[in-house]
């Protein structure tokens, strides 16, 4: 499965590694790496996570001339609980505005073959648009 998000945003491409914190996140170490594919980082929630307290993701696709970040989650979050595996791609294209248009794709496959509900989806892109 691969829900998709539109995104519009105030900020060009190059932007796009930077982290966004809504409120959600209350620290992040870097386990491994040094930021390009291959790091291993773990990010640790607030309350405002309710379902988990910290996801572990491996950086697949650093690409900053295509404007590209793909990464899967390792450790954490819903694996094991509904999913098996999950990761996200981030894709972000400039606008004549000087903003960018993106669009977030989440590839996952669930425990038991069956598909998210749409809340469940939900919670697999929560604070990724908090822009």
């Amino acid at each position: 499965m691969t829900p998709n998000s539109p995104l519009s945003l105030p900020f060009a491409p190059k932007h796009l590694l930077r982290i966004q914190d809504g409120g959600w996140v209350s620290s992040v170490d870097v386990v491994e790496g040094d930021g390009g594919a291959g790091t291993i980082m773990k990010i640790n929630f607030t309350e405002a996570v309710e379902d988990y307290k910290f996801v572990k993701d491996r950086h697949d696709v650093v690409d900053e001339a295509q404007h590209v970040f793909k990464y899967t989650v390792v450790d954490g979050g819903y694996l094991g609980s509904r999913l098996n595996t999950y990761c996200y791609e981030f894709k972000l294209e400039a606008t004549g505005n000087g903003g960018s248009k993106g669009k977030l794709t989440v590839h996952y496959d669930t425990i038991d073959d069956s598909p998210l509900s749409k809340e469940e989806a939900g919670k697999l892109t929560f604070g990724m648009a908090d822009f």
